[in-house]
């Protein structure tokens, strides 16, 4: 089982404006799935993200590290699809 850690940069005040049954969905699949088999599950992204991965959640996108060495998935970002791209590095 993957630890899960968020950055630094992650913005909590965004994650908590979400309407709260998404926000119990994101949480339910990030405790129950991410820490269990986050390169299964997720995406490896390319080009200037290489070394990212995605989740897919209804319109809602969660941005990643996998940290093998230390056996941590560090969480960078979740935000809407349209939005999720950018600022990321």
């Amino acid at each position: 089982m993957y630890k899960i850690e968020y950055s630094e940069d992650f913005d909590d005040k965004y994650f908590n404006s979400l309407p709260k049954n998404l926000r119990t969905s994101i949480k339910k699949l990030i405790e129950e799935k991410l820490a269990f088999i986050p390169e299964i599950i997720g995406i490896p992204l390319k080009g200037d993200l290489m070394g990212f991965w995605r989740l897919r959640i209804s319109d809602y996108r969660i941005i990643y590290k996998i940290k093998k060495d230390i056996v941590v998935v560090l969480i960078f970002k979740i935000d809407h699809r349209k939005d999720i791209y950018r600022q990321i590095h």
